[in-house]
């Protein structure tokens, strides 16, 4: 059961975008974190 090229580009294109969001969502909240410590330290 062999995937075409495109279905595989497909799935690297999700994958892609999944890992991008999570990364931004992360770095977002290290940020808000650490703008929070320096506020309230």
């Amino acid at each position: 059961m062999a995937e075409t090229q495109q279905e595989i580009e497909q799935h690297l294109l999700t994958w892609n975008r999944f890992i991008k969001s999570s990364l931004w969502l992360a770095g977002g909240g290290a940020v808000t974190m650490a703008l929070l410590w320096i506020f309230l330290v």
